[in-house]
């Protein structure tokens, strides 16, 4: 079934600095394209763990710096973002980062019908028991299903781990309120408003 057209998906340019234009220089050793390649790399790595729009990539570098022993592969369509990780990776001399810069849709599908065709042809049957001696559903093609089977591999965030997540959040969201009040054109409007006020 093809995927339906969405604009939220398409690569954008969008306004990029110098900077981070530069760093676009380095993005095909950090490109994933398929699910072969993921293949590939996961064998170096504990887990691998997608993260799906990560805007100017700070979650996605905190967590790589964190965790050099699991493997981030981040989805973004805004080149300025992009950008901005590319510089970070290189600062940070990161290893286990790779990048999506185009529809996610094609590669979860792929991933899924691969997941689907290797469950087909596997000797296992429904109810086998798993290596921590838990009963398996057996194959499935239910996305659901496919979706809780695999988050349930993944660990749930300690306590420690949700308040630095909220820190970051709310540093971010100073950063960028300050950014905004430190725009010409902010500052502009809030004349305008004040006059306008004046003017009643």
């Amino acid at each position: 079934m093809r995927n339906k057209f969405l604009p939220s998906f398409v690569q954008r340019k969008g306004r990029i600095t110098k900077s981070q234009e530069d760093n676009l220089n380095s993005l095909h050793e950090y490109l994933v394209t398929s699910h072969a390649q993921i293949l590939l790399e996961k064998s170096n790595f504990k887990r691998v763990i997608l993260e799906i729009g990560f805007g100017n990539g700070e979650n996605l570098i905190n967590l790589a710096k964190e965790n050099p022993k699991n493997l981030y592969i981040g989805s973004e369509v805004y080149m300025a973002g992009i950008g901005q990780v590319l510089g970070a990776i290189n600062d940070n001399e990161l290893a286990n980062i790779r990048l999506v810069t185009g529809d996610i849709r094609l590669l979860i599908e792929e991933i899924k019908e691969s997941k689907s065709d290797s469950e087909e042809t596997s000797d296992s049957t429904k109810g086998t028991i798993s290596e921590e001696g838990k009963t398996q559903t057996g194959k499935t093609d239910d996305p659901v299903r496919l979706y809780l089977r695999d988050m349930g591999a993944v660990e749930l965030l300690s306590r420690e781990g949700e308040i630095a997540i909220a820190k970051r959040i709310e540093a971010g969201r100073e950063r960028m309120i300050g950014a905004i009040c430190e725009s010409p054109m902010t500052i502009r409007s809030i004349i305008n408003w004040k006059d306008s006020i004046k003017e009643g």
